[in-house]
């Protein structure tokens, strides 16, 4: 039994703080990661419809409402997704295709 004049434990470090739970990543930090390894940008929602489409690891552990993946199963999925090959960059967009006048 604790007296009342003792320090309470101190808390768990919240799931989104920045040392995590070891090996597990918030959708923040699995953004980030995408952007970093990819050098591409995904939305939030699109993230989570890759996860809902089976596009995307499903998360391993939910912590109340904040899903983490793990570390290793987002490494993979980024190894083996496919390319964008077929939708231009953005800055590309804003080029314009000259037209042969012949």
């Amino acid at each position: 039994m604790r007296s009342m004049d003792s320090k309470p434990e101190p808390a768990a470090p919240e799931h989104g703080a920045e040392e995590g739970i070891r090996g597990l990543l918030t959708t923040k930090q699995v953004l980030e990661l995408v952007e970093q390894r990819s050098g591409r940008r995904i939305a939030p929602a699109t993230f989570r419809s890759y996860v809902s489409r089976g596009q995307a690891p499903a998360a391993a552990v939910r912590i109340g409402r904040e899903p983490l993946w793990q570390r290793s199963a987002i490494n993979a999925w980024l190894r083996e997704r496919q390319g964008t090959s077929g939708r231009p960059r953005s800055e590309s967009r804003r080029t314009t295709v000259k037209r042969r006048t012949d």
